[in-house]
């Protein structure tokens, strides 16, 4: 799919607010309401929108024992960032993992109400041979900024 101007635009606003009604977002980006809609709907298709999310104060969400922490895998045999990519995705206590170069192979944000959930996560990567040469992490403590990008 392409991505003209008005696409980007369509995103961006989205991407500040996405419970906009259509008719406010194509006055914004200047078409009519159905020519928004069919843009939105293919940004949809072509998976340029995953989603749509809320935003919730730490404070007051469920989760309130969250982890970042920074992993370099060992190099073994087989595919074994294929297999903890494959584990994070399955885990519902795991809000993202980064991959990135450098130091570490990458960042993982894990999200719970207490630390057990974060032992048995370690513990299965752990019992299915998904070995760590280092894990560095921290426990957020308070959130100054949080947004979407």
């Amino acid at each position: 799919m392409r991505v003209d101007e008005k696409d980007r635009r369509i995103l961006e606003i989205l991407r500040q607010n996405a419970r906009l009604t259509n008719k406010d977002l194509a006055k914004q980006v200047g078409l009519s309401s159905s020519a928004c809609l069919e843009r939105v709907r293919g940004l949809e298709r072509a998976g340029a929108i995953k989603g749509y999310y809320a935003r919730i104060d730490p404070a007051l969400a469920p989760a309130s024992f969250e982890v970042w922490a920074n992993i370099v895998l060992l190099d073994l045999p087989g595919s074994t960032q294929d297999a903890f990519l494959t584990l994070a995705d399955s885990s519902v206590h795991v809000a993202s993992v980064l991959q990135l170069t450098g130091a570490f192979d990458c960042v993982l944000q894990f999200a719970a109400n207490d630390a057990k959930a974060w032992r048995l996560f370690c513990a299965q990567l752990s019992s299915i041979g998904i070995g760590a040469e280092r894990v560095t992490f921290g426990l957020v403590v308070s959130v100054h900024k949080s947004r979407q990008i």
